[in-house]
Protein backbone atom coordinates (compact mmCIF):
# COMPACT_ATOMS: atom_id res chain seq x y z
CA UNK A 1 0.00 0.00 0.00
CA UNK A 2 1.55 3.33 -1.10
CA UNK A 3 0.62 6.71 0.39
CA UNK A 4 1.68 10.31 -0.34
CA UNK A 5 5.12 11.27 0.92
CA UNK A 6 5.07 13.28 4.18
CA UNK A 7 6.96 16.51 4.57
CA UNK A 8 9.56 14.94 6.85
CA UNK A 9 10.78 11.37 6.93
CA UNK A 10 9.83 9.51 10.04
CA UNK A 11 12.74 8.13 12.07
CA UNK A 12 12.48 5.46 14.71
CA UNK A 13 14.39 5.44 17.99
CA UNK A 14 17.95 6.47 17.36
CA UNK A 15 19.54 4.53 20.17
CA UNK A 16 19.23 0.93 21.10
CA UNK A 17 17.93 0.37 24.64
CA UNK A 18 20.26 -0.92 27.27
CA UNK A 19 19.15 -4.19 28.84
CA UNK A 20 18.72 -4.44 32.60
CA UNK A 21 21.75 -6.73 32.95
CA UNK A 22 24.05 -4.44 30.94
CA UNK A 23 23.70 -5.81 27.41
CA UNK A 24 23.28 -3.49 24.43
CA UNK A 25 21.03 -4.72 21.62
CA UNK A 26 22.66 -2.35 19.16
CA UNK A 27 25.35 -4.95 18.49
CA UNK A 28 22.76 -7.25 17.04
CA UNK A 29 20.22 -4.94 15.40
CA UNK A 30 20.62 -1.54 13.78
CA UNK A 31 18.52 0.77 15.93
CA UNK A 32 18.32 3.55 13.32
CA UNK A 33 15.78 2.42 10.74
CA UNK A 34 14.37 4.82 8.19
CA UNK A 35 11.18 4.17 6.27
CA UNK A 36 11.92 3.82 2.53
CA UNK A 37 10.89 7.01 0.69
CA UNK A 38 10.24 7.20 -3.03
CA UNK A 39 9.08 9.98 -5.36
CA UNK A 40 5.59 8.56 -5.35
CA UNK A 41 5.38 8.31 -1.59
CA UNK A 42 6.54 6.34 1.44
CA UNK A 43 6.32 2.56 1.62
CA UNK A 44 4.12 1.56 4.56
CA UNK A 45 3.59 -2.07 5.61
CA UNK A 46 0.64 -2.98 7.80
CA UNK A 47 0.79 -6.14 9.89
CA UNK A 48 -2.21 -8.44 10.23
CA UNK A 49 -4.26 -7.94 13.41
CA UNK A 50 -3.04 -11.19 15.00
CA UNK A 51 0.66 -10.31 14.62
CA UNK A 52 2.23 -8.27 17.40
CA UNK A 53 4.72 -5.67 16.05
CA UNK A 54 8.37 -5.79 17.07
CA UNK A 55 9.03 -3.69 20.17
CA UNK A 56 12.37 -3.04 21.84
CA UNK A 57 10.56 -2.76 25.18
CA UNK A 58 10.16 -6.53 25.15
CA UNK A 59 13.91 -6.85 25.46
CA UNK A 60 14.50 -3.90 27.80
CA UNK A 61 12.22 -5.54 30.34
CA UNK A 62 14.47 -8.59 30.63
CA UNK A 63 15.93 -8.78 34.09
CA UNK A 64 19.37 -9.98 35.17
CA UNK A 65 20.13 -13.68 35.10
CA UNK A 66 20.31 -14.09 38.86
CA UNK A 67 16.99 -12.36 39.43
CA UNK A 68 15.28 -14.62 36.90
CA UNK A 69 16.58 -17.70 38.64
CA UNK A 70 15.29 -16.52 41.99
CA UNK A 71 11.81 -15.44 40.96
CA UNK A 72 11.01 -17.97 38.21
CA UNK A 73 13.23 -20.97 38.71
CA UNK A 74 10.67 -23.28 37.19
CA UNK A 75 10.45 -21.41 33.89
CA UNK A 76 13.80 -20.94 32.20
CA UNK A 77 14.58 -20.17 28.59
CA UNK A 78 17.14 -22.21 26.65
CA UNK A 79 18.65 -21.75 23.18
CA UNK A 80 16.20 -22.79 20.50
CA UNK A 81 17.71 -25.54 18.32
CA UNK A 82 14.77 -26.89 16.39
CA UNK A 83 13.82 -23.56 14.78
CA UNK A 84 17.22 -22.93 13.22
CA UNK A 85 18.09 -23.90 9.63
CA UNK A 86 19.95 -27.17 9.19
CA UNK A 87 23.15 -25.40 8.12
CA UNK A 88 23.30 -23.12 11.15
CA UNK A 89 26.45 -23.71 13.15
CA UNK A 90 25.93 -21.15 15.93
CA UNK A 91 23.18 -20.89 18.50
CA UNK A 92 21.25 -17.82 19.58
CA UNK A 93 22.44 -16.43 22.91
CA UNK A 94 20.05 -16.72 25.82
CA UNK A 95 19.52 -12.96 25.97
CA UNK A 96 18.02 -12.96 22.46
CA UNK A 97 15.30 -15.51 23.12
CA UNK A 98 11.99 -13.74 22.78
CA UNK A 99 9.55 -13.70 25.69
CA UNK A 100 6.90 -16.36 25.50
CA UNK A 101 9.13 -19.02 23.93
CA UNK A 102 7.69 -22.52 24.19
CA UNK A 103 11.10 -24.17 24.62
CA UNK A 104 11.69 -24.72 28.32
CA UNK A 105 14.62 -26.40 30.01
CA UNK A 106 16.94 -26.05 32.99
CA UNK A 107 19.46 -23.24 32.87
CA UNK A 108 22.91 -24.28 33.95
CA UNK A 109 25.63 -22.19 35.50
CA UNK A 110 27.11 -19.56 33.15
CA UNK A 111 30.58 -20.92 33.77
CA UNK A 112 29.48 -24.35 32.58
CA UNK A 113 27.99 -22.76 29.47
CA UNK A 114 31.30 -21.09 28.70
CA UNK A 115 33.08 -24.44 28.99
CA UNK A 116 30.63 -26.03 26.55
CA UNK A 117 31.10 -23.18 24.10
CA UNK A 118 34.87 -23.58 24.28
CA UNK A 119 34.72 -27.29 23.52
CA UNK A 120 32.33 -26.71 20.61
CA UNK A 121 29.92 -29.42 21.80
CA UNK A 122 26.92 -27.09 21.79
CA UNK A 123 27.66 -25.64 18.35
CA UNK A 124 26.36 -28.69 16.44
CA UNK A 125 22.60 -28.95 15.79
CA UNK A 126 20.98 -32.02 17.31
CA UNK A 127 18.95 -34.34 15.08
CA UNK A 128 15.96 -35.64 16.99
CA UNK A 129 14.48 -37.49 13.98
CA UNK A 130 13.94 -41.18 14.88
CA UNK A 131 15.61 -43.66 12.57
CA UNK A 132 13.58 -46.75 11.73
CA UNK A 133 16.23 -48.60 9.74
CA UNK A 134 19.94 -48.44 9.11
CA UNK A 135 21.94 -50.08 6.34
CA UNK A 136 23.93 -52.71 8.24
CA UNK A 137 25.56 -54.91 5.58
CA UNK A 138 26.08 -55.05 1.82
CA UNK A 139 27.18 -57.85 -0.46
CA UNK A 140 27.95 -57.85 -4.18
CA UNK A 141 26.38 -60.74 -6.05
CA UNK A 142 27.82 -62.11 -9.27
CA UNK A 143 27.48 -59.69 -12.14
CA UNK A 144 26.59 -60.49 -15.73
CA UNK A 145 26.22 -57.85 -18.41
CA UNK A 146 23.44 -59.91 -20.03
CA UNK A 147 21.55 -60.69 -16.82
CA UNK A 148 19.44 -58.71 -14.37
CA UNK A 149 18.00 -59.47 -10.92
CA UNK A 150 14.31 -60.32 -11.17
CA UNK A 151 12.95 -61.41 -7.77
CA UNK A 152 14.13 -61.42 -4.16
CA UNK A 153 12.33 -64.06 -2.09
CA UNK A 154 12.36 -64.90 1.62
CA UNK A 155 13.60 -68.46 2.10
CA UNK A 156 13.28 -69.36 5.76
CA UNK A 157 15.29 -70.10 7.79
CA UNK A 158 18.36 -69.62 5.59
CA UNK A 159 17.87 -66.10 4.34
CA UNK A 160 16.90 -64.78 0.93
CA UNK A 161 16.83 -66.27 -2.55
CA UNK A 162 17.79 -64.12 -5.55
CA UNK A 163 16.33 -65.11 -8.94
CA UNK A 164 17.71 -63.45 -12.08
CA UNK A 165 16.25 -62.87 -15.52
CA UNK A 166 18.33 -65.70 -17.03
CA UNK A 167 17.38 -68.19 -14.33
CA UNK A 168 20.37 -67.99 -11.97
CA UNK A 169 19.63 -68.79 -8.32
CA UNK A 170 21.69 -67.46 -5.41
CA UNK A 171 21.12 -68.13 -1.71
CA UNK A 172 22.04 -65.13 0.47
CA UNK A 173 22.59 -65.65 4.20
CA UNK A 174 22.73 -62.60 6.42
CA UNK A 175 24.16 -64.35 9.47
CA UNK A 176 27.46 -65.20 7.76
CA UNK A 177 27.09 -62.48 5.08
CA UNK A 178 27.79 -64.76 2.16
CA UNK A 179 25.95 -65.99 -0.89
CA UNK A 180 25.93 -69.47 -2.39
CA UNK A 181 25.54 -69.80 -6.18
CA UNK A 182 22.93 -72.52 -6.54
CA UNK A 183 22.52 -72.42 -10.30
CA UNK A 184 24.07 -70.53 -13.19
CA UNK A 185 22.05 -69.63 -16.26
CA UNK A 186 23.08 -71.75 -19.22
CA UNK A 187 21.60 -73.66 -22.14
CA UNK A 188 18.07 -73.40 -23.43
CA UNK A 189 16.73 -72.36 -20.04
CA UNK A 190 18.65 -69.07 -20.25
CA UNK A 191 16.78 -68.17 -23.43
CA UNK A 192 13.44 -68.45 -21.66
CA UNK A 193 13.49 -65.22 -19.65
CA UNK A 194 12.19 -65.36 -16.07
CA UNK A 195 9.25 -63.06 -15.43
CA UNK A 196 8.28 -63.96 -11.86
CA UNK A 197 8.91 -66.46 -9.05
CA UNK A 198 7.44 -67.47 -5.69
CA UNK A 199 8.03 -69.90 -2.80
CA UNK A 200 5.25 -72.35 -1.91
CA UNK A 201 3.69 -72.61 1.54
CA UNK A 202 2.89 -75.61 3.73
CA UNK A 203 4.62 -78.96 3.21
CA UNK A 204 6.34 -77.65 0.05
CA UNK A 205 8.15 -74.86 1.87
CA UNK A 206 11.39 -74.84 -0.06
CA UNK A 207 9.81 -75.40 -3.47
CA UNK A 208 10.28 -72.48 -5.86
CA UNK A 209 7.93 -71.83 -8.79
CA UNK A 210 9.47 -69.97 -11.73
CA UNK A 211 7.39 -68.45 -14.53
CA UNK A 212 9.03 -67.83 -17.90
CA UNK A 213 8.17 -66.02 -21.09
CA UNK A 214 8.22 -68.10 -24.22
CA UNK A 215 6.28 -70.56 -26.31
CA UNK A 216 7.12 -73.76 -24.46
CA UNK A 217 7.97 -74.97 -20.95
CA UNK A 218 6.97 -71.71 -19.34
CA UNK A 219 6.67 -73.21 -15.84
CA UNK A 220 9.62 -74.60 -13.85
CA UNK A 221 9.70 -76.06 -10.34
CA UNK A 222 12.84 -76.58 -8.26
CA UNK A 223 13.39 -77.68 -4.68
CA UNK A 224 16.23 -76.29 -2.54
CA UNK A 225 17.67 -78.82 -0.10
CA UNK A 226 20.94 -78.56 1.87
CA UNK A 227 22.25 -75.72 -0.25
CA UNK A 228 21.56 -77.49 -3.55
CA UNK A 229 18.95 -77.18 -6.26
CA UNK A 230 16.98 -80.22 -7.35
CA UNK A 231 14.79 -79.97 -10.43
CA UNK A 232 11.19 -81.13 -10.25
CA UNK A 233 10.60 -80.38 -13.89
CA UNK A 234 9.48 -77.90 -16.54
CA UNK A 235 5.90 -77.94 -17.73
CA UNK A 236 3.71 -76.52 -20.45
CA UNK A 237 0.89 -74.10 -19.85
CA UNK A 238 -2.06 -74.09 -22.16
CA UNK A 239 -2.57 -70.73 -23.85
CA UNK A 240 -4.68 -69.19 -26.55
CA UNK A 241 -3.41 -69.77 -30.05
CA UNK A 242 -3.82 -66.17 -31.21
CA UNK A 243 -2.24 -64.61 -28.11
CA UNK A 244 1.32 -64.14 -26.94
CA UNK A 245 2.51 -67.10 -24.88
CA UNK A 246 4.36 -67.08 -21.61
CA UNK A 247 3.76 -66.62 -17.89
CA UNK A 248 3.90 -63.04 -16.63
CA UNK A 249 3.00 -63.56 -12.93
CA UNK A 250 3.04 -66.36 -10.35
CA UNK A 251 1.80 -66.38 -6.76
CA UNK A 252 1.66 -68.95 -3.94
CA UNK A 253 -1.82 -69.53 -2.54
CA UNK A 254 -2.76 -70.06 1.11
CA UNK A 255 -3.44 -73.76 0.57
CA UNK A 256 -0.32 -76.01 0.80
CA UNK A 257 1.18 -76.83 -2.57
CA UNK A 258 -1.16 -74.52 -4.51
CA UNK A 259 -0.23 -71.58 -6.70
CA UNK A 260 -1.68 -69.40 -9.45
CA UNK A 261 -0.24 -68.18 -12.73
CA UNK A 262 -1.19 -65.31 -15.02
CA UNK A 263 -0.05 -64.96 -18.60
CA UNK A 264 0.54 -62.64 -21.46
CA UNK A 265 -2.52 -64.22 -23.04
CA UNK A 266 -4.69 -62.58 -20.30
CA UNK A 267 -5.53 -65.96 -18.68
CA UNK A 268 -5.26 -67.03 -15.03
CA UNK A 269 -4.80 -70.67 -13.95
CA UNK A 270 -4.65 -72.50 -10.63
CA UNK A 271 -2.16 -75.33 -10.00
CA UNK A 272 -1.88 -77.98 -7.31
CA UNK A 273 1.34 -79.83 -6.52
CA UNK A 274 0.74 -83.37 -5.21
CA UNK A 275 2.47 -84.52 -2.04
CA UNK A 276 3.83 -87.72 -3.56
CA UNK A 277 7.46 -87.31 -4.62
CA UNK A 278 8.15 -85.09 -7.61
CA UNK A 279 4.82 -85.49 -9.36
CA UNK A 280 3.99 -82.75 -11.88
CA UNK A 281 1.54 -80.02 -10.85
CA UNK A 282 -2.09 -80.43 -11.85
CA UNK A 283 -3.59 -77.35 -13.59
CA UNK A 284 -7.17 -76.26 -13.23
CA UNK A 285 -9.46 -74.90 -15.89
CA UNK A 286 -9.02 -71.29 -16.89
CA UNK A 287 -10.61 -68.99 -14.30
CA UNK A 288 -13.47 -66.70 -15.34
CA UNK A 289 -11.37 -63.54 -15.00
CA UNK A 290 -11.48 -61.11 -17.90
CA UNK A 291 -8.38 -59.08 -18.68
CA UNK A 292 -7.68 -57.37 -21.97
CA UNK A 293 -3.90 -57.32 -21.51
CA UNK A 294 -1.09 -59.11 -19.67
CA UNK A 295 -1.62 -60.06 -16.01
CA UNK A 296 1.09 -58.41 -13.92
CA UNK A 297 0.28 -59.45 -10.37
CA UNK A 298 -1.80 -61.97 -8.40
CA UNK A 299 -2.63 -61.83 -4.69
CA UNK A 300 -4.63 -64.31 -2.57
CA UNK A 301 -6.75 -62.78 0.23
CA UNK A 302 -9.28 -64.07 2.72
CA UNK A 303 -11.94 -61.73 4.06
CA UNK A 304 -15.36 -63.40 4.12
CA UNK A 305 -14.10 -66.10 1.75
CA UNK A 306 -11.01 -67.03 -0.25
CA UNK A 307 -10.49 -64.60 -3.10
CA UNK A 308 -7.93 -63.85 -5.77
CA UNK A 309 -6.96 -60.30 -6.78
CA UNK A 310 -5.45 -59.89 -10.24
CA UNK A 311 -4.07 -56.68 -11.70
CA UNK A 312 -2.70 -56.08 -15.17
CA UNK A 313 -1.59 -53.73 -17.89
CA UNK A 314 -5.22 -53.02 -18.76
CA UNK A 315 -5.53 -50.86 -15.58
CA UNK A 316 -8.05 -53.32 -14.11
CA UNK A 317 -8.14 -54.94 -10.68
CA UNK A 318 -10.37 -58.04 -10.68
CA UNK A 319 -11.67 -59.67 -7.47
CA UNK A 320 -12.39 -63.36 -8.06
CA UNK A 321 -14.19 -65.52 -5.47
CA UNK A 322 -12.67 -69.02 -5.42
CA UNK A 323 -15.64 -70.71 -3.75
CA UNK A 324 -18.34 -69.37 -6.10
CA UNK A 325 -15.94 -69.36 -9.09
CA UNK A 326 -16.94 -65.95 -10.36
CA UNK A 327 -15.65 -62.39 -10.51
CA UNK A 328 -17.46 -60.49 -7.77
CA UNK A 329 -16.00 -57.05 -8.39
CA UNK A 330 -13.88 -55.14 -10.90
CA UNK A 331 -12.07 -51.86 -10.26
CA UNK A 332 -11.07 -49.74 -13.24
CA UNK A 333 -8.06 -47.49 -12.67
CA UNK A 334 -6.30 -44.87 -14.77
CA UNK A 335 -2.82 -46.43 -14.76
CA UNK A 336 -1.36 -49.90 -15.30
CA UNK A 337 -1.10 -52.06 -12.18
CA UNK A 338 2.38 -53.45 -11.55
CA UNK A 339 2.00 -55.17 -8.17
CA UNK A 340 -0.70 -55.92 -5.59
CA UNK A 341 0.23 -56.19 -1.88
CA UNK A 342 -1.72 -57.39 1.13
CA UNK A 343 -2.19 -54.99 4.06
CA UNK A 344 -3.42 -55.52 7.61
CA UNK A 345 -7.06 -55.16 6.60
CA UNK A 346 -8.17 -58.19 4.54
CA UNK A 347 -10.66 -56.00 2.69
CA UNK A 348 -8.00 -53.68 1.27
CA UNK A 349 -4.98 -54.00 -1.00
CA UNK A 350 -2.03 -51.76 -1.84
CA UNK A 351 -1.34 -51.26 -5.53
CA UNK A 352 1.84 -50.15 -7.29
CA UNK A 353 0.94 -48.19 -10.40
CA UNK A 354 2.55 -46.69 -13.48
CA UNK A 355 2.49 -43.07 -12.33
CA UNK A 356 5.26 -40.50 -11.87
CA UNK A 357 3.88 -38.78 -8.75
CA UNK A 358 1.29 -41.05 -7.13
CA UNK A 359 2.81 -44.48 -7.56
CA UNK A 360 0.80 -46.18 -4.80
CA UNK A 361 -2.86 -46.56 -3.93
CA UNK A 362 -4.80 -48.44 -1.26
CA UNK A 363 -8.16 -49.69 -2.50
CA UNK A 364 -11.14 -51.10 -0.61
CA UNK A 365 -12.15 -54.21 -2.55
CA UNK A 366 -15.68 -54.31 -1.12
CA UNK A 367 -16.71 -51.21 -3.07
CA UNK A 368 -16.12 -49.65 -6.44
CA UNK A 369 -15.16 -46.13 -5.32
CA UNK A 370 -14.23 -43.36 -7.71
CA UNK A 371 -11.26 -42.41 -5.51
CA UNK A 372 -8.89 -44.70 -3.58
CA UNK A 373 -8.81 -44.92 0.19
CA UNK A 374 -5.17 -43.73 0.10
CA UNK A 375 -3.08 -42.27 -2.69
CA UNK A 376 0.54 -41.32 -2.15
CA UNK A 377 4.00 -41.33 -3.70
CA UNK A 378 6.80 -38.95 -4.63
CA UNK A 379 7.89 -36.98 -7.68
CA UNK A 380 9.96 -39.09 -10.08
CA UNK A 381 11.14 -38.49 -13.63
CA UNK A 382 10.09 -41.97 -14.77
CA UNK A 383 7.54 -44.58 -13.82
CA UNK A 384 8.89 -47.47 -11.76
CA UNK A 385 8.15 -50.26 -14.22
CA UNK A 386 6.81 -53.72 -13.41
CA UNK A 387 10.17 -55.12 -12.30
CA UNK A 388 10.52 -52.62 -9.44
CA UNK A 389 8.77 -54.04 -6.41
CA UNK A 390 8.13 -52.80 -2.87
CA UNK A 391 7.09 -54.61 0.30
CA UNK A 392 4.68 -54.14 3.22
CA UNK A 393 5.25 -54.98 6.90
CA UNK A 394 2.35 -54.20 9.28
CA UNK A 395 1.69 -50.46 8.66
CA UNK A 396 4.99 -49.66 6.89
CA UNK A 397 5.47 -49.75 3.12
CA UNK A 398 8.95 -49.52 1.56
CA UNK A 399 9.91 -49.14 -2.08
CA UNK A 400 12.82 -48.01 -4.27
CA UNK A 401 12.59 -47.01 -7.92
CA UNK A 402 14.61 -43.79 -8.02
CA UNK A 403 18.11 -43.37 -9.45
CA UNK A 404 19.38 -41.91 -6.16
CA UNK A 405 19.84 -45.39 -4.64
CA UNK A 406 17.41 -44.76 -1.77
CA UNK A 407 14.36 -46.54 -0.45
CA UNK A 408 11.44 -44.57 0.90
CA UNK A 409 9.20 -45.67 3.73
CA UNK A 410 5.64 -44.60 4.37
CA UNK A 411 3.38 -45.13 7.38
CA UNK A 412 0.05 -46.16 5.87
CA UNK A 413 -1.74 -44.44 8.75
CA UNK A 414 -0.21 -41.12 7.63
CA UNK A 415 0.80 -41.52 4.01
CA UNK A 416 0.76 -37.81 3.16
CA UNK A 417 4.48 -37.54 3.94
CA UNK A 418 7.49 -39.83 3.65
CA UNK A 419 8.29 -41.50 6.95
CA UNK A 420 11.97 -42.04 6.25
CA UNK A 421 14.46 -42.13 3.38
CA UNK A 422 17.38 -44.57 3.67
CA UNK A 423 20.35 -44.46 1.30
CA UNK A 424 21.37 -48.00 0.35
CA UNK A 425 23.46 -47.67 -2.82
CA UNK A 426 25.27 -44.79 -4.42
CA UNK A 427 23.65 -43.89 -7.73
CA UNK A 428 22.14 -47.35 -8.30
CA UNK A 429 18.40 -47.82 -8.44
CA UNK A 430 16.76 -50.12 -5.89
CA UNK A 431 14.48 -52.51 -7.75
CA UNK A 432 13.48 -55.06 -5.08
CA UNK A 433 12.53 -54.70 -1.42
CA UNK A 434 11.65 -57.69 0.77
CA UNK A 435 10.63 -57.66 4.44
CA UNK A 436 11.35 -60.63 6.69
CA UNK A 437 9.93 -59.57 10.02
CA UNK A 438 11.68 -56.43 11.20
CA UNK A 439 14.70 -56.87 8.93
CA UNK A 440 14.70 -55.88 5.29
CA UNK A 441 16.69 -56.88 2.21
CA UNK A 442 16.98 -54.60 -0.81
CA UNK A 443 18.48 -55.36 -4.21
CA UNK A 444 19.96 -52.86 -6.68
CA UNK A 445 19.89 -52.96 -10.45
CA UNK A 446 23.57 -54.03 -10.54
CA UNK A 447 22.84 -57.00 -8.24
CA UNK A 448 24.02 -55.70 -4.89
CA UNK A 449 22.06 -56.73 -1.82
CA UNK A 450 21.91 -54.65 1.36
CA UNK A 451 20.44 -55.71 4.69
CA UNK A 452 18.63 -53.11 6.75
CA UNK A 453 17.87 -53.57 10.43
CA UNK A 454 16.25 -51.36 13.07
CA UNK A 455 18.78 -49.43 15.17
CA UNK A 456 19.61 -50.96 18.53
Amino acid sequence: MVSQAPQRSQTLDTAAPVLAHGGNMGAVYDATVRAPTFRSGTLSIELPPHVRPFDWKDFSSIRPQAQQDVDHSELRVAPVLSTLPSDTSTLLPNSLAQPGSSVVTDRSDPADADEQEDTGAASQPIDFTPKLFRCAQRIQMRKDSHDKPRRLLTLRPSGFLSVTMRGSLDLVEQASLRYTPLRTSAGDGARQLVEDACVLHGTHKRTVVIGRAGNNRQLSLVRIEDGRVRDIGSFERRSQADKKCGISAVCALMQPGAFATGGYDHLVNLWTLPNEGDSPPVPSAVLAIKHSSAVHSILPVRDTSHKLLTGGADCTLAIYDLSSERTVNTLKLSNPIYHVHAVESPFCALLELGHREFQFEVRDCRLVPETPALRFGYSNAKVHGRYTRGSVYTQVFACGGNEDGCIRLWDLRKSSEILETVTCFSGKKVIQVEFDGTRMAVCSEDHQIAFLTPPV
